[in-house]
């Protein structure tokens, strides 16, 4: 495993704010995540969704830990995906709820429009 060197932050106690830390140094601290936490992240603020989701953060993720992921529609008809990650060996679940059902759409606009 390659050793990286930490970069030192003039000012940074060590005491909460990881704001003044370089992203580097947070993409390192996100990479320990698990993948069920770092998607549940992205939600926490603009700037942790802009670092989970910056090309350098992911290319070096997927460079580390193998996923698979499969995305469909449940019995319900909802999306989902399944993510088996294999350094953990297990299966999880990720609702994709931010995704339209073109279906459920269209019998809100019915229902809206009488």
């Amino acid at each position: 495993m390659e050793r990286k060197s930490i970069t030192t932050v003039e000012g940074y106690t060590g005491q909460g704010d990881i704001s003044k830390l370089p992203q580097d140094m947070k993409e390192l601290i996100f990479g320990k995540l698990t993948f069920q936490s770092i998607w549940s992240s992205r939600m926490v603020c603009k700037e942790w969704n802009f670092i989970l989701s910056s090309q350098s953060f992911l290319s070096s993720l997927f460079i580390r830990n193998l996923w698979l992921l499969i995305c469909g529609q449940d019995e319900y008809r909802n999306w989902c995906c399944m993510v088996y990650c294999f350094s953990a060996q297990k299966w999880m679940t990720l609702p994709l709820f931010i995704l339209p059902n073109p279906e459920r759409e269209y019998i809100r606009e019915k229902h809206k429009n009488g």
